[in-house]
């Protein structure tokens, strides 16, 4: 079985108030791969909002909390590709 794949912006993980810590808690989930890159060139939406990449789809959030919210619905959307 495939892992769900998360991706996230290195730059979007160390703003102040990035995603880091919604990758914390999904790496936690044995089930999900996460992968970092650089810049996953997204600048505009990376600068205002904390977001990931769920199986090839970006989802966006206001927090951490909304995030790691809005990655599991995604992935009851599409669970793996």
């Amino acid at each position: 079985m495939t892992k769900p794949k998360i991706e996230f912006c290195m730059l979007n993980l160390e703003r102040k108030d990035g995603s880091k810590k919604a990758r914390q808690i999904i790496e936690r989930d044995l089930n999900i791969e996460t992968t970092a890159y650089g810049c996953m060139t997204n600048c505009y939406n990376c600068a205002k909002s904390l977001y990931a990449v769920v199986n090839g789809e970006y989802v966006y959030a206001e927090t951490s909390e909304q995030l790691v919210e809005k990655i599991y619905q995604q992935l009851e959307v599409e669970p793996a590709r």
